[in-house]
This record gives C-alpha cells, structure tokens and sequence, in this order.
C-alpha cells in the first residue's frame, strides 16, 4: 500500500469496490438484474450503486406506475445489496486478491467512512 501510496503522491486511492445493480417489482414480484422486457413493463425499477462498505453512491427509483410502499423498497434494496455482494465477491475473485487483501480494503474503506 505504501507503493501504491507513492505513485499517488501520497495518498491512498479509494479502498471501497463499487459495484451498481437494477432492481424491480415486476407482476408484484421484486426482480434483481431486470432484462431489457422486465424493465419495460415493471411496475417500480431502480438503480443501485453501492460500495462494498454498504455506502450509497446513487439510489434512483421510479414508479412506472404510480406510486410505490416503503415495503418495495425495503425488499428491492435486499436484493440489491444480495446482488452486489456477488458482483463484489467476483470483483475479488477477478483481482486475485487474498481473504486477508480483501480484509485489509474493506477495513481502511470502513475507516474512512466509504
């Protein structure tokens, strides 16, 4: 971390993942990763973008047809963060990193309030 500190000019990058996943209620069922057809006849659809320290980056929902119970969102947001857990496991996998490197981010994201 140092090094990469170094090629920074001193200060660390982001430690936080960033992943983004949709959401909807679709025939009054709550969908994770809406196909083009679901999103074109969902009833509320959303987008999440999370980092892998449960921060919000952006959360934007609409209701296609009408307004919608904080019951929905509730769930859909579940789904979200089930989805996104997968997405960051992946985005570990992918970058070879260690249980112990993947630690190591997760602690100085949560350090620094991402």
């Amino acid at each position: 971390l140092r090094h990469i500190a170094a090629i920074a000019g001193g200060a660390l990058p982001r430690a936080a993942q960033v992943a983004a996943v949709s959401v909807g209620v679709v025939g009054g069922a709550a969908l994770l990763d809406l196909s083009y057809e679901e999103d074109s006849e969902a009833d509320v659809d959303c987008n999440v973008v999370m980092t892998s320290s449960y921060g919000f980056v952006e959360l934007q929902g609409t209701g296609e047809r009408g307004a919608f119970p904080r019951k929905e969102l509730d769930e859909m947001l579940c789904l979200a963060e089930t989805g996104l857990e997968r997405i960051f496991s992946a985005q570990k996998d992918a970058l070879g990193l260690s249980a112990s490197e993947a630690g190591l981010f997760e602690a100085l994201a949560a350090k620094r309030g991402q």
